[in-house]
């Protein structure tokens, strides 16, 4: 059964691997298909995004209507 409350917290497999990657600059850009399904808690995602602008990755929410790539 999937975990309702996933995106409140850190520890999961994929935001885990994904981390791991950025701080080996796997990539330059992390394209996700909202804030929300990057973290749910707003103290989560600010940390997040910071976390992966000190390694040089930009964070786009694409679907997003404020995001400059939407337009």
């Amino acid at each position: 059964m999937q975990d309702l409350a996933s995106g409140l917290r850190l520890e999961r497999p994929g935001l885990e691997r994904m981390r791991d990657l950025a701080g080996h600059r796997g990539f330059d850009v992390l394209l996700s298909g909202g804030p929300d399904r990057l973290a749910r808690n707003p103290a989560l995602l600010v940390l997040l995004i910071e976390e992966l602008e000190q390694y040089g990755i930009r964070t786009i929410f694409p679907n997003t209507a404020d995001d400059p790539v939407s337009k």
